[in-house]
């Protein structure tokens, strides 16, 4: 961002505050964005408090470009110091809980549907703006979106509100300012009869005390909304035989609702918030039931209630009164029912915000009271019995019996990638349990216990059993998450069980290492973490920030001096974990290769680019060298290219005056009168030991080259005819750069997929043994289990036992991924990935750059 955006930013703010009104504009907010103005420029001094009017915004807007035309200092990145006032684009993925406890009626569309995001950001516990949420999506109890912060080196609080755009404009205005307390008790919504107008609506917060950083991916997740309603169901499924329920209906609900909660530490209301000036005085709609709700009723929805004194409580406690026909009478009674369920925590007449409240009706003995006025008025009816189950909304999974209930508030539970790193989960339970290790299948596994440890993770009961802490016990160093399963299993004879997954996530680049060519560019890494991340560079010419979603960005100058240029960077995420990744930028190469082949036989390479000068079997090869893309100056592997040039004297009568200029010495398939002679493949031996950026790559099939294998050493090899399969690739860490890091597989290419094996032309190949050669790296197996592709790295010589590897024919047991399939040197398969990353190699060795 420079000085003039930064303007842009202050005039925006100045003249456009959407939920501010009445004639003037306060002076905080330009207060803020100088400071901030004042950080990128340092040009200003404090200024006094004003009072703006709206008509001298632009005057006052127009000063301070003015005042900062001449101001030329630009932002630097990677400072490791937050830029203040940055336009930031951040994501949000928030969940909301099923507001409904299992076997009984789902969700109201009032209570699930979010239609609108409103954030309402502090700055340092003040009040700076408020952001319309965008591109809002809902599935599978998520709502994703994106909204514009601005960054800022101050700790930054969030408010969220959902379905919340019409009470910011029908409340009091939020001053800039404002504390936090401040601006949830101006959020308010009314209450009448008939309930809420509209979607409920919803709240979550979220800190970020070291502020936001516009070089972090600030994708924000982990937060639960809370409705800032409860639920109301009754269930009278146990007493149909006498008691048919007719209607349900709240008594001295309050008459407005608090949107944001006044204690706001936790996931779960643990007080009710009453706004000031509320009065207990609704009486709710009669609700009746349909044909098929007879015995089970929902959509009671009801604001926080406080508990009243005992000497209140049949007087002033909110109640729910139902009304039935009992033991087949033709005249409705009605009964009281109160929120008494005994439970800590839950005293007498109180509800909160998010929770569902599940009346079950036992038994019904007794006529009940005449009208439902009397019975709300009067203490709860002995002629029915009836429990009441408590259950938080956040409570993402719960499992009960009608008696029992037994839940928990995460599931998943996640754990960072770093040793020691913890999460609790609440338990929501009226029983006692024990847990046990299990299998993914939910299959219990060893003791039952309150405590279990299996050197990976601990889980520990706490707080009486109310919550449970997960440990991790070592860190995860892979790129996947570390997965165990337990089951939590009530010690009422059992007939409660839940499934939990704990998931400790990986925290890591992908590449573990960054190669750049002399031209410079940009390239991209994946980074694994559960939370937001961001990176720093220590040199000036390579710069990298975070791009979309999990995929850093990075951009290098080009290389214009004579030497290697390297540097580091740092991933950090906000769990405190820290990756370290190493780059090298190669030195401006020009150098063309000479690539030296034998015309004869099968597979040559030809002279100059042409791909129909090569043998048809080395056209797919021929293709993927030649193609821009893939080997130049701008391409995968940094070089000026390749020079093809052949042997046409047969036989093949190499010697020092020939190879002197060969880098890469390429003998295909020949044989008989065209093999290179014994002194000839002397000479080839001692040239590839001569300089250590030489390298040659040799055919052994059909029993071809045989000398030249003699003079390598190499002669325990088999020759086969036979059609008995595919060549499965090796994967393990000698074989990484093929697979994985070398230029044709890295990110944001895709890796070599584990298993893949590369198809049999026309059944004629051959195997040299593994046991024989070990210091030969087998990279494909033939079909019979020895080496058919292989590499030798401390000789440089690459051994390949089937010279049809490098054809664009289909041949035996062909698939569109285990062979070349073109002759432009398009990469489109794993086939040709494979085959990229062994020239590469071959290339890189003989430019003298470390592959």
């Amino acid at each position: 961002m420079n000085i003039t955006h930064a303007l842009i930013v202050v005039y925006k703010m100045l003249t456009y505050n959407r939920h501010s009104k009445g004639a003037s504009v306060p002076c905080e907010q330009l207060l803020y964005y100088s400071d901030r103005i004042k950080i990128l420029c340092g040009k200003f001094k404090v200024i006094n408090h004003l009072s703006i009017n709206k008509m001298k915004v632009i005057p006052y807007t127009l000063f301070f470009i003015f005042m900062l035309a001449s101001c030329q200092q630009e932002e630097t990145l990677n400072t490791g110091k937050i830029v203040e006032g940055k336009e930031i684009k951040a994501s949000f993925t928030i969940q909301y809980s099923n507001f409904s406890i299992p076997k009984l009626r789902s969700q109201t569309s009032g209570e699930k549907e979010i239609n609108d995001i409103e954030i309402v950001v502090f700055v340092s516990g003040a009040y700076q703006y408020t952001v319309t949420g965008k591109n809002l999506t809902t599935s599978s109890g998520n709502v994703e979106f994106n909204a514009l912060l601005y960054s800022t080196a101050s700790p930054v609080t969030l408010f969220i509100l959902a379905n919340g755009t019409d009470i910011l404009a029908n409340n009091p205005p939020l001053e800039v300012g404002d504390t936090e307390s401040e601006v949830a008790v101006k959020l308010k919504n009314t209450f009448s009869a008939a309930g809420i107008n509209g979607n409920f609506p919803m709240f979550a917060s979220y800190s970020l005390p070291s502020g936001l950083d516009a070089l972090i991916a600030n994708n924000i997740t982990g937060i639960n909304f809370l409705r800032s309603i409860a639920r109301i169901d009754v269930n009278a499924n146990a007493v149909t035989s006498n008691f048919r329920l007719a209607s349900v209906q709240a008594f001295r609900a309050n008459n407005s609702l608090q949107i944001i909660p006044q204690s706001r530490e936790s996931n779960s209301a643990t007080v009710p918030s009453i706004p000031s000036g509320s009065t207990a005085n609704i009486n709710t709609t009669v609700i009746t039931p349909t044909t098929t709700e007879a015995s089970s009723l929902s959509q009671l929805y009801l604001p926080e209630s406080a508990a009243p004194s005992e000497a209140d409580q049949v007087s002033q406690a909110t109640c729910v009164v139902i009304g039935g026909y009992y033991n087949g009478s033709s005249t409705i009674s009605y009964y009281r029912m109160d929120f008494d369920s005994g439970i800590s925590g839950h005293p007498f007449g109180q509800i909160l915000r998010n929770y569902q409240y599940t009346f079950n009706i036992e038994s019904v003995s007794l006529v009940g009271y005449p009208t439902a006025e009397a019975a709300a008025t009067n203490p709860s009816s002995s002629g029915i019995s009836s429990s009441i189950i408590v259950w938080d909304s956040n409570t993402t999974n719960m499992v009960t019996d009608g008696q029992y209930y037994l839940g928990i508030s995460k599931n998943p539970i996640f754990l960072a990638s770093g040793i020691g790193s913890t999460n609790t989960s609440l338990i929501d339970a009226n029983t006692t349990y024990t847990m046990q290790w299990a299998s993914s299948e939910g299959i219990g596994t060893g003791t039952p216990s309150t405590s279990l440890n299996n050197g990976i993770f601990s889980v520990e009961q706490i707080n009486g059993g109310t919550s449970i802490q997960v440990t991790a016990l070592t860190a995860n160093s892979l790129t996947t998450d570390i997965v165990q399963y337990i089951l939590l299993r009530s010690n009422d004879n059992n007939s409660l069980s839940l499934f939990i997954t704990i998931r400790q996530t990986a925290f890591g680049v992908i590449p573990s290492s960054i190669t750049i060519s002399a031209s410079g560019g940009e390239g991209y890494a994946l980074v694994t973490s559960s939370s937001p991340w961001g990176s720093i560079s220590n040199q000036s010419w390579f710069t990298a920030n975070a791009s979309v979603g999990d995929t850093l960005k990075w951009t290098a100058t080009q290389n214009t001096g004579s030497t290697l240029r390297t540097g580091n960077l740092v991933v950090n995420n906000l769990n405190g974990e820290q990756a370290s990744i190493p780059f090298q930028q190669n030195i401006p190469n020009n150098t063309v290769l000479n690539v030296y082949s034998l015309r004869s036989g099968l597979a040559y390479l030809g002279l100059g680019s042409a791909v129909n000068t090569a043998e048809s079997r080395a056209q797919g090869l021929k293709g993927i060298l030649t193609n821009a893309a893939n080997f130049s100056l701008s391409g995968k592997v940094n070089c000026g290219g390749f020079n093809f040039t052949q042997s046409t004297v047969l036989p093949h009568a190499l010697n020092a005056t020939v190879l002197a200029n060969i880098n890469i010495l390429y003998i295909n398939l020949v044989g008989g009168i065209s093999e290179i002679s014994t002194a000839g493949a002397a000479a080839s031996v001692t040239w590839l030991e001569e300089d250590p950026k030489r390298v040659m790559i040799v055919a052994f099939d059909l029993s071809a080259n045989t000398n030249i294998m003699n003079a390598l050493g190499v002669t325990n090899i088999t020759y086969y005819g036979d059609v008995a399969g595919t060549y499965p690739m090796q994967f393990n860490s000698n074989t990484t750069y093929f697979s994985n890091t070398g230029p044709f597989t890295s990110y944001p290419g895709s890796p070599i997929k584990n298993p893949f094996s590369f198809r049999n032309y026309d059944a004629n190949y051959a195997e040299l043994s593994i046991a024989a050669y070990p210091s030969i790296t087998p990279i494909l197996k033939g079909p019979h289990g020895n080496c058919l592709l292989g590499v030798d790295y401390s000789r440089r010589v690459i051994y390949v036992g089937d010279i049809d590897i490098f054809s664009s024919g289909s041949g035996y047991n062909a698939t569109p991924n285990n062979y070349i399939q073109n002759i432009t040197g398009l990469i489109n398969s794993d086939a040709s990935r494979l085959i990229g990353n062994v020239w590469g190699w071959a290339t890189n060795t003989a430019l003298g750059v470390t592959p």
